[in-house]
């Protein structure tokens, strides 16, 4: 019994402090000077960059976005939408569900995906 009390107390603190897994992550890369940008959202709506928590979002944007991720049907996306080469272009990367989605500036890109890819564009301040 005191060993069961004993265990408790030393898991319970860090399983409350453990974050929400993550829903998506949202990578940036290239451009002229070399930008690098990650944004993860996590399911509980905390909004963390550069591993520094920066945001929560309302309840409403996070079923916004799962709702969106959700309607691209992730795993029947092309892994990579590609166009010809840009110089200094931004490169994205988003990761959903285990499986990641790169995306050239510029590419087009099915309405599906389009959606869910602006909406991470603003939660990373790179849209209004």
């Amino acid at each position: 019994m005191v060993l069961a009390v004993l265990l408790a107390l030393a898991v319970g603190p860090q399983a409350a402090s453990a974050p929400s897994p993550v829903l998506v992550s949202f990578r940036q890369t290239g451009g002229f000077v070399g930008v690098e940008r990650s944004v993860v959202v996590r399911k509980s709506g905390a909004v963390t960059a550069e591993n520094v928590r920066v945001s929560t979002l309302s309840r409403a944007r996070v079923t916004a976005l799962r709702n969106a991720l959700e309607a691209a049907r992730w795993r029947t996306l092309k892994s990579r939408y590609a166009k010809v080469h840009v110089a200094d272009g931004f490169l994205y990367a988003i990761t959903y569900g285990g499986r990641t989605i790169r995306i050239d500036q510029g590419a087009t890109l099915p309405p599906r995906l389009a959606r869910p890819f602006v909406l991470l564009q603003r939660i990373a301040g790179l849209r209004s």
